[in-house]
């Protein structure tokens, strides 16, 4: 009787309970431990693939990678070195060397079709090396004229910055929404929203013809501006407030020449922003379908108007830094 009891007693369910329960967390870890491992390998496979389609335009070497299950992952210490056709077309010095710290896919989802759906992820640690730079004689009488500083000119060894970003394609509409925000400590803060048109296959093998929808970038300076400023004062030899009516009044002489088609509130925005190089918005909203291929057709005093451009000189960034948030 005794013996009956003890076996329907609620201390001998619990511990049947707790062994099943014990057995089942096992059966999962060893489940989830092959399918990591699968993944790995899969990751690497992929990963070699990727490198192998690089080879006529660059050396792509990672330290480590490591997929996640629900999708996604992280690789550390990838580097990628500019040697072939794609350094020649984007004009990237050849032996140029690309380095990221790490890099965090937090999120990613495909279709049905295996195209890209959706990502989010991080780049921490983005360093690239400034090419050498020998400030050219001036011979232009006017400093609008001058030829622009260069990163090297302002006392830029590289550029070191933390990323975040967002892309995700509505197939419906063929419709692209890029999202991207970049800190630089000693260069800036800037974030980009942009939305673009075109299908898969325009987005993977015929950039140029992408339909530009919109673009936003919201920039707030942290040296990069002030930099360049205190170049081109020091190489015009004038005052900074000699120098700032002196190219606000050469850039209304270009703008009356050409015909610039310029609305007055980004003609002001220009202004306070020479004088007072802090925080800006730059917006393209282009009235009709513009494509990236035909805009070198028109004439750039036309492009204002072709784009929708306007600028804005703001007294506030608003966005996080990144790792914080895409709002």
């Amino acid at each position: 009787m005794l013996q009956c009891v003890m076996k329907n007693s609620p201390y001998n369910w619990l511990m049947k309970l707790f062994t099943f329960l014990w057995r089942a967390m096992l059966v999962l870890a060893i489940c989830a431990g092959v399918g990591q491992w699968w993944m790995v390998n899969r990751a690497h496979a992929e990963a070699a693939k990727l490198v192998s389609r690089l080879v006529p335009h660059g050396k792509l070497r990672y330290e480590r990678l490591w997929p996640y299950l629900w999708g996604g992952g992280r690789v550390w210490g990838l580097s990628f070195e500019s040697d072939g056709l794609l350094g020649l077309s984007m004009q990237i010095p050849q032996g140029q060397k690309f380095f990221v710290r790490e890099l965090e896919v937090k999120s990613l989802r495909l279709d049905g079709d295996g195209e890209l759906e959706f990502i989010h992820g991080m780049i921490h640690g983005l360093e690239i090396p400034v090419a050498e730079s020998h400030a050219p004689p001036v011979t232009q009488p006017h400093p609008a004229d001058h030829e622009l500083p260069r990163l090297a000119d302002m006392g830029y060894a590289q550029i070191s910055m933390d990323v975040e970003f967002e892309a995700r394609y509505i197939s419906e509409a063929n419709l692209a929404l890029l999202r991207v925000n970049a800190l630089a400590p000693d260069m800036g803060h800037a974030f980009i929203d942009a939305q673009l048109e075109g299908t898969p296959g325009v987005f993977t093998r015929a950039q140029d013809q992408i339909v530009l929808r919109k673009v936003v970038l919201d920039f707030a300076d942290a040296g990069l501006l002030a930099r360049g400023k205190k170049v081109a004062v020091e190489r015009a030899k004038l005052r900074p407030e000699v120098w700032e009516q002196a190219l606000i009044n050469r850039l209304a002489q270009l703008r009356s020449k050409d015909l610039w088609k310029w609305e007055p509130q980004s003609d002001q925005a220009l202004r306070r922003l020479i004088r007072n190089p802090e925080v800006f918005r730059a917006q393209i909203d282009p009235a009709s379908d513009v494509l990236l291929r035909n805009i070198r057709l028109y004439r750039t005093a036309d492009w204002p108007v072709l784009l929708g451009f306007s600028l804005q000189a703001e007294d506030k960034f608003a966005h996080p830094t990144p790792g914080q948030g895409l709002e």
